[in-house]
């Protein structure tokens, strides 16, 4: 059992650090404000040739198939809510590394999806 607490603690942070990525990647192009056939090929390539961005796409690629060997071993039921842990790191990793401000609903809000993670893995 402990092997797949290690590969949903592993799919959690590779698909938290390909959000950071995909963030990181936006942030280097832009507020996107509108999408118009003048907008859309641009911005394509800016989105296709990001090193941010291929980097976050292709962790997500991976995070998948850690998923999926999860989902033949656990039931969905069970393995789902642990990725809510993701909104407590994305929270941390937003915070502190993105700059992002912190108001008190959403630490909140991450203590009662933390509370609900523990419930499950202990009662569930």
């Amino acid at each position: 059992m402990y092997r797949n607490y290690f590969l949903i603690l592993l799919t959690i942070c590779i698909s938290v650090i390909a959000q950071t990525l995909l963030k990181t990647g936006m942030k280097g192009i832009g507020r996107i404000d509108g999408l118009n056939l003048e907008v859309i090929i641009p911005l394509l390539l800016k989105i296709a040739t990001n090193f941010y961005i291929i980097a976050g796409l292709s962790l997500y690629v991976v995070g998948t198939f850690f998923w999926l060997v999860l989902l033949s071993r656990l039931d969905l039921s069970f393995l789902y809510p642990f990725g809510a842990l993701q909104y407590l790191l994305i929270f941390v990793i937003s915070y502190f590394l993105l700059g992002e401000q912190i108001k008190l609903a959403r630490i909140i809000g991450v203590l009662v999806i933390l509370a609900g993670i523990f419930i499950i893995s202990k009662f569930g």
